[in-house]
């Protein structure tokens, strides 16, 4: 017996078949938690997001193009549904202390609180670009291919903004300490 397409099972699904989406979850829900969990970094929330990924893919599946990669919708999902937790996270948790633990050597003149705080400031005013992607390295330790998959870019732009960004911050500190 062949295995079915992600294809087929969402247009089973689509009919009715519950089944056939308990077998997509089965396939997908491994994936989606460790692609999750890259963003979070812990197990915990990085389930409740593939939970609440896979139930969005299945509450819009009638809209779903099964004539597309399958798995690019899932993972999208996935993706937006981490970065709306990260934003939900900082507003608990300190961002300069995330930077601080996961790459100090960027983010080592952000050792004292007040310079702390001027880097997330300086953060909320880079282009989303540069944003998006110095936070997804520096703060969640994606890899270059990671954020250019879930970004939708070549890896070289990646790395491209993610140096262009830089750049901007470290241009806007020296801006500051001449001022």
């Amino acid at each position: 017996m062949n295995t079915p397409s992600d294809a087929e099972l969402v247009s089973l699904v689509k009919n009715g078949n519950i089944l056939a989406f308990e077998q997509f979850v089965k396939r997908y829900e491994h994936k989606l938690i460790s692609f999750s969990l890259r963003f979070v970094g812990d197990i915990q929330t990085a389930e409740e997001i593939a939970q609440d990924a896979l139930f969005l893919f299945y509450k819009h599946i009638q809209s779903v193009d099964t004539s597309k990669k399958i798995s690019t919708y899932l993972f999208e999902i996935t993706k937006n549904r981490a970065i709306s937790e990260l934003r939900k996270k900082k507003q608990t948790t300190s961002l300069h202390e995330d930077i601080i633990e996961n790459r100090e050597d960027f983010y080592e003149s952000a050792m004292k609180s007040d310079v702390k705080d001027s880097v997330y400031k300086v953060l909320r005013t880079l282009d989303r670009r540069y944003r998006s992607v110095l936070e997804m390295y520096y703060l969640n330790d994606v890899s270059y291919e990671e954020i250019a998959h879930s970004l939708n870019v070549p890896k070289n732009t990646v790395r491209t903004w993610l140096k262009r960004g830089k750049e901007v911050v470290k241009k806007i500190f020296y801006e500051k300490e001449k001022n």
